[in-house]
């Protein structure tokens, strides 16, 4: 009776899959063959993460797509000491406003440095919110926030499973980077708060990542994200124009956006490309449309570099990325290995004319299932010097074929071909 039960609930959930879903037609087949041969992992591993909420609450994503200001000014940040720095100095001479974002907030020395910041800034009466991730920001606790609360900030984890009653949708986090201060500084990248991300933490060593402080008009919008995250209509709208002249895109998508738009901007750049097209990623695990740009490229004589870190923080997904990159290599793109630390910058850089990032891996957990934030610079100066910094990365990478071959090895193979399996149910 019970095997029966499940068999009929996991078939009910393969014709819900089927009829009333509009997947990737690869991840629409993993979940059937899961459901199929495996129902009760299945059935569970689907009420947890699997659920597609674009349909549910599509309306309550008000996408930053096309949103270009053109008074800004740049600057890029790729070791945490200095964004981390340039940080509180900025709050330290706010007057009006702190927006904190961040996926990860863990309780150690960067957040009892950013605390006592922020708490000062409290006493003269600026307004400070702090947005974390229920799921990123686990081992914080209730009472880890106690003292920021009594001084009057105001503190709120993003839950989606509040927000989508009966269903448990913990595959859909919130994983936006935000500061924005007094309208008009702002900053959005991979960096979170930890003390791994100032190259603390000796599992990783250096902590190699990407960051971008944007002051100007840009601020307003992401501000508008921050305060729709937040679950509130904007207020205090009055903004001060920057004294740059970089034109800015701000693009966002998450799991109620009506198209996967971070995605999109990805394959746009890899399309439109004419001579280069340079990835930095932690995790890439395409779906089939950015795998087959990243082919035609190839086949067109273009040239793609993909830089990816030496050592694992997700082994399962590490495996996943040898196996899309090393069918890459074969067709003739370059594939470098990041050797002196964690590669954790996530973007790309078109022709040296245009680059794209933030928040977003090039992996399907960012395109379908996370909220993401990433801006695209158009501004050539500021294009070329994100340019001199990957080649200056280039000097700490090894390519993957003078690693040794273990893909030989049977094991290996094996290991990376089930995990790229896998890889649609991310």
């Amino acid at each position: 009776m019970i095997t029966w039960s499940i068999r009929m609930v996991s078939l009910g959930i393969i014709l819900h899959l089927i009829f009333f879903q509009k997947r990737e037609i690869y991840a629409t087949w993993a979940w059937i063959l899961l459901l199929t041969f495996l129902p009760v992992p299945g059935i569970l591993l689907y009420f947890f993460t699997g659920q597609e909420l674009r349909k549910i609450r599509k309306e309550e994503e008000k996408e930053a797509v096309g949103r270009t200001t053109g008074d800004n000014y740049v600057e890029i940040f790729v070791k945490g000491e200095e964004k981390f720095r340039a940080l509180l100095a900025d709050i330290k001479e706010a007057k009006k406003e702190i927006l904190i974002q961040y996926y990860i907030i863990k309780k150690d020395e960067l957040l009892h440095l950013l605390e006592e910041s922020l708490l000062k800034k409290a006493e003269e009466g600026v307004s400070i919110r702090i947005l974390y991730d229920s799921l990123g920001s686990r081992q914080m606790r209730k009472r880890d926030w106690v003292r920021m609360r009594k001084r009057g900030i105001r503190i709120k984890k993003y839950a989606a499973v509040k927000r989508v009653p009966l269903l448990f949708p913990l595959n859909h986090r919130n994983h936006r980077k935000i500061v924005v201060i007094d309208h008009y500084i702002s900053y959005v990248g991979g960096f979170n708060i930890g003390r791994e991300y100032l190259g603390r933490d000796p599992r990783f060593g250096v902590w190699r990542d990407t960051h971008l402080k944007i002051t100007g008009s840009t601020a307003r919008v992401l501000r508008q994200v921050f305060y729709q995250d937040w679950g509130e209509e904007e207020v205090g709208k009055r903004y001060e124009r920057g004294g740059g002249g970089t034109t800015v895109q701000i693009v966002t998508s998450g799991p109620f956006s009506t198209a996967p738009h971070v995605r999109n901007t990805y394959l746009r750049l890899i399309a439109q490309a004419k001579e280069k097209i340079w990835i930095q990623t932690p995790y890439f695990i395409p779906d089939a449309s950015i795998m087959t740009a990243l082919k035609l490229a190839l086949l067109s004589a273009k040239e793609v570099r993909i830089m990816i870190p030496c050592k694992p923080d997700h082994m399962f997904v590490y495996h996943a990325t040898l196996s899309y990159v090393r069918e890459l290599a074969e067709m003739g793109a370059r594939i470098y290995i990041y050797r002196s630390g964690f590669m954790h910058a996530k973007g790309i850089i078109m022709d040296g004319m245009i680059y794209c990032y933030g928040s977003a891996n090039l992996d399907m957990r960012s395109f379908y299932l996370n909220h993401e934030i990433n801006a695209i610079i158009y501004e050539k100066t500021k294009v070329e010097e994100m340019c001199r910094i990957y080649e200056e990365d280039l000097k700490e990478c090894c390519l993957l074929e003078e690693l040794e071959n273990s893909s030989k090895k049977p094991e290996i193979h094996v290991k990376e071909q089930l995990c790229r399996l896998l890889s649609p149910l991310l």
